[in-house]
């Protein structure tokens, strides 16, 4: 057995019943390699910045991004569209992300989850390409901050996030037409629908409520109100409230008032009008539209009588037929009810559409402007108590920032295809700068500088395609430009493009307040510095490492890496510098997902290297590909024998991918190859496809597991290399095993999990991951639960061949929060400890471990390693 490097135990706590070892991981990726959404600026030190990703958190650069580190320890999702820094205390900083806000009052050494932000309680969350700067800061008060959701919800707190309120201001706008409001107050309100012709004082809609023959005692109340709304639709009508005293039917009405369609309208009935109010024992709601007809719905909402008591007689909307009242016209008219429902509508005012924008005004902080999706700009004057609903703004509101203190009323605005607009009173008229827009691009960003009134940046977008734009004048001239200068070492796959690129996915532009000519720009692959005001752009990404690896291996001290976008690329020097292997230009066809790399010593010397892909489609449905190199990845040719085409049906993302792929340990030649995907119309589906000839050719297997949908699960054992193991999702889910090569296929019977991996130890002992950690020490014909693991899919899988006793897991989630773990057992899977220590990214799709060197790799979004095992060896009995 190999000499064991020594174990240092740092600590140990206790996570659901695992032991918890605390485990130091480096940081061993790239760089560059995803989607950079977000930017923020430290107001005081212009060599501080932040970014989010769509994956994989939060960066500090704290030297103008020549190096970025991660910053996530505690965050809670690791989708971070928008983000914000206090410009009272640079170490606040705010993040809005998938589910909800996170706070850091440290500089973001850690992060607090603002828990009534999340989807399970006001829901204010981000939205991909919706949020733009959707959180903002009191410039005076750190404490004060706004958020806006993918709702279209927006909240303050005045605690720095540990309680949020609701900001209304979509009460402020005008309904269109044939639209539901929102309720005036409570769970809900009742919605009926009428057909009712020519309406007149003897013709009308009755609502009514019968509350007893006898009638009840109402002297304790002093009124009764109710509030209706018509539609902007409508035409104008009245209403009036009518209360009943039984002994005699004596009726008095609480006056007509008018209803104006598209706004609540509330009605009140004075109960001085009854001198004794005793025998109350009905109400009615009348309402005409003046002599026209009226199709549609009317709404009703908070029917209350108050005084020394209060009766809620339309309260939690749970339907009105429960609660009494019906709908029915005037015996003698001719108005028709023709159908009656109930509308339950949240309690938290919300809109079809992202908050793109919250801002604060710097000179007056009771100034906030939001810019909505749908309804455009919003503006308060009074720290969001009421709104305003800029309705003469430009269309297509996406980002507005104040202009600084030296134009303290001065606002800039982003208006999509309307263009770059400012205002001089504080957002409340507009006028063009006259950008002109190529194509369909619209103008996402804008950053003032602030101590240069009229040099505004903005961005430009539409898909991939943008450019930053500058005037130095307030909009009389602009330049433009979309280039910038490669950051080598840092992005192993642009040399092959040259030294300068073209920037894409503009997302976030950023100026730093203490120097303006720095400007940091987040956008897809490449995110940028400008240290001259945004003449040039640099990229600078090392250390953001964005890039989604689902592979890695390691083969005479090198590392070998596939990554979905990048390509397949090798380190040899541990992880601390890559280079790109294949592709090295963009090409169609066969740029696009890398799945599996394997890397094969031959024997005469010389190394192979094999990887799968997926091609991206622009336009063309590619089929999976495998690229082989038989001189160490100076030359890629394709291999042939595969599908001419791209399986759909029965597919874990929608379509087919060669995610598996497994050699036979005692014949390198002999490779079987994965494809998710049922046969469909015109095409045989994906499957299982071998080679025999190192992956030159291919051929489909005759015979395939009753399941295709699959993600990386194939192997083959080390002790009999005619079996093959199979793990497969979806119907049939769960271990296929075939002992004779492939040409025949039994499913375990009693593992009916969704299998996501599976990998065979060198004795052949089968483990298997899904929702739990499977073990067979039968050859797979019995699986057996592994120890207590925490909720998730197990996707990586790793075993010592020294010491198959130690077994090493992942365990992820589907979804961007910030869960999932990394597991090291000494006992075969008996039981486990946690070992995710502080790696910035808790749920990594891949572990691998690197026997020459004695590291555990764990990749995903992003590549670390650790070599220090954080934990004792126990002593074995």
């Amino acid at each position: 057995m190999m000499k064991r490097m020594v174990a240092v135990l740092l600590s140990v706590c206790c996570l659901d019943g695992i032991a918890e070892t605390d485990v130091h991981w480096t940081w061993c990726g790239w760089g560059g390699g995803g989607w950079f959404w977000s930017s923020a600026a430290d107001p005081a030190n212009p060599d501080v910045f932040y970014m989010g990703g769509d994956v994989n958190g939060i960066w500090k650069t704290v030297d103008a991004g020549k190096i970025w580190s991660f910053v996530n320890r505690g965050l809670g999702n690791y989708v971070v569209y928008s983000l914000a820094v206090a410009p009272s205390r640079s170490q606040t900083v705010y993040a809005l992300t998938e589910n909800g806000v996170c706070a850091s009052f440290n500089g973001a050494d850690s992060w607090t989850v603002c828990r009534e932000t999340m989807r399970s309680a006001y829901d204010v969350c981000a939205k991909r390409g919706g949020s733009v700067h959707a959180i903002a800061v009191d410039p005076q008060d750190d404490r004060i901050a706004y958020a806006g959701g993918g709702s279209g919800r927006a909240v303050k707190t005045r605690d720095g996030g540990r309680t949020w309120e609701i900001l209304d201001y979509l009460s402020s706008r005008q309904p269109e037409p044939g639209e539901r409001p929102e309720p005036f107050s409570g769970a809900g309100y009742g919605v009926i629908t009428v057909a009712a012709n020519e309406m007149d004082w003897a013709n009308y809609i009755r609502i009514q409520k019968f509350l007893s023959q006898e009638g009840e005692d109402w002297s304790r109340f002093t009124s009764v109100s109710t509030r209706l709304f018509l539609p902007a639709s409508a035409p104008k009508g009245i209403a009036a409230t009518i209360v009943l005293q039984s002994g005699g039917w004596v009726w008095k009405e609480g006056g007509m008032v008018p209803l104006k369609p598209g706004e609540w309208t509330e009605l009140t009935f004075p109960m001085n009008a009854y001198h004794n109010p005793k025998q109350i024992n009905m109400i009615h709601l009348v309402i005409r539209t003046n002599g026209k007809g009226y199709k549609g719905e009317i709404a009703i909402d908070q029917c209350v009588a108050t005084g020394s008591g209060t009766i809620r007689m339309i309260g939690e909307w749970d339907g009105l037929d429960a609660e009494g009242w019906i709908v029915s016209p005037d015996a003698n008219t001719k108005s028709i009810t023709r159908a009656f429902a109930v509308s339950r509508q949240p309690r938290i005012p919300s809109a079809n559409g992202p908050i793109r924008t919250i801002a604060v005004s710097g000179a007056d902080p009771r100034v906030v402007l939001i810019c909505q999706e749908r309804y455009g700009l919003f503006r308060s004057t009074d720290a969001g108590r009421s709104w305003q609903h800029v309705r003469e703004a430009p269309q297509g509101a996406t980002c507005v920032a104040w202009a600084g203190p030296l134009a303290p009323k001065r606002w800039y605005g982003a208006f999509g295809r309307s263009g770059v607009f400012v205002s001089e009173d504080d957002g409340t008229t507009w006028h063009s700068l006259n950008l002109t827009l190529d194509g369909r691009l619209g103008v996402r960003d804008i950053a003032p500088d602030p101590k240069s009134p009229g040099t505004v940046h903005v961005i430009t977008t539409e898909g991939f395609r943008g450019y930053v734009a500058t005037t130095r004048d307030n909009g009389k001239t602009w330049e433009k430009t979309s280039r910038f200068t490669a950051e080598r070492p840092a992005n192993p796959t642009l040399p092959g493009n040259g030294a300068t690129g073209t920037i894409t996915g503009l997302s976030n532009l950023t100026i730093s307040p203490a120097s303006p000519d720095r400007l940091h720009l987040a956008a897809n692959w490449n995110p940028c510095f400008s240290s001259d005001g945004g003449k040039t752009w640099q990229e600078r990404c090392n250390g953001a490492d964005i890039t989604c690896f689902h592979d890695i291996r390691f083969l005479d001290g090198k590392v070998y890496g596939a990554a979905m976008d990048e390509g397949t690329l090798v380190s040899e020097d541990d992880g601390k510098r890559w280079k790109a292997l294949f592709p090295i230009r963009w090409k169609p066809g066969l740029s696009g997902h890398h799945w599996r790399v394997l890397p094969q010593r031959l024997e005469n010397g010389a190394t192979r290297i094999i990887c799968t892909l997926s091609p991206w489609a622009h336009g063309h449905d590619f089929p999976v590909k495998v690229i082989v190199s038989e001189d160490g990845g100076k030359n890629f040719t394709e291999a042939k024998g595969l599908p001419e085409y791209r399986t759909h049906a029965n597919t874990m993302w929608g379509e087919g991918h060669g995610r598996a792929l497994a050699v036979d340990p005692k014949c390198p030649d002999i490779l079987y190859l994965g494809i998710d995907g049922d046969p469909e119309k015109g095409n045989a589906g994906g499957g299982i496809f071998k080679s025999s000839d190192g992956g030159k050719t291919f051929a489909r297997l005759a015979n395939q597991p009753k399941s295709l949908r699959m993600f990386y699960g194939l192997a083959i054992d080390p002790t009999d290399t005619r079996r093959i193991v199979w793990g497969a999702c979806g119907e049939g889910a769960g271990v296929y095993v075939s002992e004779d090569g492939g040409n025949s296929w039994w499913k375990t019977p009693n593992l009916n999990d969704w299998i996501f991996n599976v990998e065979i130890t060198p004795s052949g002992t089968i483990y298997a991951g899904g929702s739990r950690l499977w073990r067979s020490d039968d050859s797979g014909k019995h699986f057996h639960e592994t120890g207590t693991l925490i909720p998730g899919t197990v996707t990586g899988i790793a075993v010592d061949p020294d010491d198959e006793a130690r077994v090493w897991c992942s365990v992820t989630t589907w979804s961007g929060d910030a869960d999932g773990g990394i597991f090291e057992s000494l006992d075969g899977g008996r039981t486990w400890h946690t070992i995710t220590g502080d790696i910035p990214y808790r749920k990594p799709l891949v572990v691998r471990y690197n026997r020459e060197k004695q590291e555990l790799w764990a990749a995903g979004p992003a590549v670390f390693k650790t070599s220090r095992q954080s934990r004792s060896r126990r002593r074995r009995q």
